[in-house]
């Protein structure tokens, strides 16, 4: 689960669950995107999916990368 703050352009949080897991993973988010309302934060909290972190931030790297470095990375590719 994934805790992302545009404003800020910043990874917030970020925890890990197994993948028999699913539902408590599901309750995370909701409660944790309850909270976010209630608080009047404007983040974005998504649940994915990979076989390990690097895959992840490989796959989604708009979390952990600034906007900067992912150009810088595709200029280079």
């Amino acid at each position: 689960m994934i805790d992302y703050d545009w404003k800020a352009e910043r990874l917030v949080g970020m925890v890990s669950f197994d993948d028999t897991c699913r539902p408590a993973a599901q309750a995370a988010r909701s409660a944790l995107e309850i909270q976010l309302l209630k608080e009047k934060q404007e983040r974005e909290v998504v649940l994915l999916e990979a076989l390990d972190e690097a895959g992840l931030r490989r796959t989604h790297a708009r979390y952990f990368k600034s906007l900067e470095e992912m150009l810088a990375q595709a200029a280079s590719a």
